[in-house]
């Protein structure tokens, strides 16, 4: 039956995707759903629909989501095999290292000897205890009870408090098996209930982070948390009031200290690993001032993308500083960046091997320097200009000009 364009729009065949030329008169594309033109049959037409946009992009990011507890798993397993298989056989001797290191330091400073002296061994390495006499202090009461029960208790602490943490962000407790938190938690490394402290925790709660790994006054100050810095101030200044033989034997051996936790972590994983002219190999002279140039170079620059971050949100930044920037930093220190996590970076930090892992610190520093949105709840990014801008206290406003100014014609009138 002839029809004009004007009084009828062509209907297209079941399953067949209309042609352009089918416009109204004004040149707008009408949806293709009125009835089918054969021989008066009736029924919505069949159309093919492109996806809309960004769908594709949610599907992936969803599956992506869905099979990252995997990843988390995948990996644990790997990092886990790494530090427990030696060869032919299981070295279970890696499990609760750190808590009987703290602890072993706790009982040195109990009996009036060096903390700095107290170890374990691991992987036939003496693993010192380095930290400042405030974590020295805080593990007496584990000192005081059986190592057994000591560390049960402590690693209960530990993995409740970062499953709180966890519930803060808005993260499922499937982020356990984050492999740095997971290495934290089998090591029962005080990392872990530092970074619980932090998230979840108040002024007090801060300054306890504070007191058993220094590092952690750097989220701390980059959240303004002045109540967390005063309590911290005071914590630090019972701790040298009570134990100043304690605080002034750790200033003494600083450097032999310092100098002992950079062999024994062989550098750490962090950028401070580009300093070391040895993993240059031979392309750099064996000796001189050269050969530290180019891990300089390299070192500033992954600083400089800190910045970059910071200029964005310098929360976040704060966040990444402390794995990415602090020297002898271990696998587990990542725990402190899940705050700032991205959905990209974080699929790259799971993977246990330090090249990889650093790498993908660097991209979470792009990434928030990007502005890419992040996986936890957070408040609305502050960047450093904003930041520091903030800082500076504001002026008193003037009585006078507090008060609204009369208008024209009317009278004062008199304070009751």
């Amino acid at each position: 039956m002839p029809a004009t364009l004007a009084g009828m729009a062509f209907h297209a065949p079941r399953g067949v995707v209309p042609d352009e030329a089918a416009r109204d008169a004004s040149g707008s594309e009408r949806e293709q759903t009125g009835q089918r033109g054969h021989a008066g049959q009736r029924g919505p037409a069949r159309i093919r629909r492109s996806p809309a946009p960004g769908a594709r992009g949610a599907r992936i990011t969803t599956l992506a989501d869905r099979l990252l507890p995997l990843w988390f798993l995948a990996w644990s397993a790997v990092r886990i095999q790494q530090l427990g298989w030696d060869v032919n056989r299981w070295d279970t001797s890696f499990l609760g290292r750190d808590f009987r290191i703290y602890r072993n330091g706790a009982l040195a400073l109990l009996n009036g000897g060096d903390p700095w002296s107290a170890f374990d061994t691991w992987n036939g390495t003496d693993w010192h205890f380095a930290a400042l006499p405030t974590a020295a202090q805080l593990f007496v009461p584990f000192a005081l009870i059986p190592e057994g029960v000591g560390m049960a208790l402590f690693m209960a602490l530990s993995t409740a408090v970062a499953w709180l943490a966890f519930r803060r962000l808005g993260l499922p407790a499937w982020w356990l098996l984050f492999p740095p938190l997971m290495e934290g938690l089998v090591a029962a490394n005080p990392q872990i209930l530092l970074f619980g402290l932090l998230v979840v925790g108040g002024p007090l709660a801060r300054a306890g982070a504070t007191a058993l790994k220094v590092y952690a006054i750097v989220p701390v100050l980059a959240r303004r948390e002045w109540r967390g810095v005063a309590v911290t101030a005071a914590v630090f200044a019972a701790s040298i009031t009570i134990g100043w033989t304690a605080w002034s034997t750790y200033l003494a051996e600083f450097g032999a200290i310092a100098a002992r936790v950079a062999s024994e972590s062989q550098g750490g994983v962090s950028a401070t690993l580009l300093l070391d002219p040895r993993i240059f190999g031979g392309a750099l002279p064996p000796d001189g001032v050269v050969r530290f140039v180019p891990g300089l170079l390299l070192y500033g620059l992954v600083a400089l993308l800190v910045l970059g971050a910071a200029l964005r949100d310098v929360r976040a930044a704060g966040w990444l500083a402390v794995p990415l920037l602090w020297p002898a930093a271990e696998y587990h220190l990542a725990t402190l960046a899940i705050p700032a996590g991205r959905r990209v970076s974080v699929w790259i930090i799971a993977i246990a091997t330090p090249p990889t892992y650093l790498l993908g610190l660097i991209l979470l520093a792009y990434e928030i320097a990007a502005g890419r949105r992040a996986m936890v709840n957070e408040p609305a990014p502050v960047g450093l200009v904003s930041w520091l801008r903030t800082l500076r206290p504001a002026r008193p406003v003037p009585a006078a000009a507090r008060q609204p100014a009369l208008s024209a014609g009317s009278p004062p009138t008199s304070a009751s």
